[in-house]
């Protein structure tokens, strides 16, 4: 019942983790904050924009996003969702949600990130690849970004040794 809710928080423009964090401490759910007056919210610092577009959102790019929902194995991970992240809770500005595709509970699992060159020399890639495969066969997850080079050689590495691997895109 709240998941248009939240694509909608997530979709407002004007509207920080922080102002997100604050109107949820205060509304308990996305739908309160929706239901809330235009003066209520204002007290909350949000600009008239922000609520403008909260009362009436642009429907196609909620709905993109519940059609990307209803495909195969996505997710949207909010932060009061079981799933989320503990340790990423834990950092500075925390995303209110993530956008899964694959196993959530991935999210929680023992990791350690690869970062680096996207122009990496041939030992650099092969490192990165064999640190991947043999971290991955001790059951720890292989986190990077996806990109060209480094990143995508750990993951490779990572899925050759029959490991777990998060792609984090921005």
């Amino acid at each position: 019942r709240n998941l248009p809710y939240w694509l909608v928080l997530l979709h407002t423009p004007g509207l920080s983790n922080s102002h997100i964090r604050n109107l949820l401490n205060n509304f308990t759910t996305p739908h309160e904050i929706h239901k809330a007056s235009t003066k209520t919210l204002i007290k909350y610092g949000l600009k008239k924009a922000s609520i403008d577009f909260m009362k009436t959102p642009h429907r196609s790019e909620i709905q993109a996003d519940l059609e990307w929902l209803k495909q195969g194995d996505n997710h949207l991970v909010t932060i009061n969702d079981p799933r989320y992240p503990e340790r990423l809770k834990q950092i500075y500005d925390p995303p209110i949600a993530v956008y899964v595709k694959g196993d959530p509970e991935i999210l929680s699992s023992l990791q350690i990130s690869v970062v680096g060159s996207r122009s990496p020399s041939p030992d650099g890639k092969r490192n990165a690849r064999d640190f991947a495969y043999n971290l991955a066969r001790l059951g720890i997850t292989i986190t990077s970004g996806l990109a060209s080079g480094l990143d995508s050689c750990a993951h490779r590495g990572a899925l050759e040794g029959q490991g777990l691997t998060i792609a984090v895109l921005g």
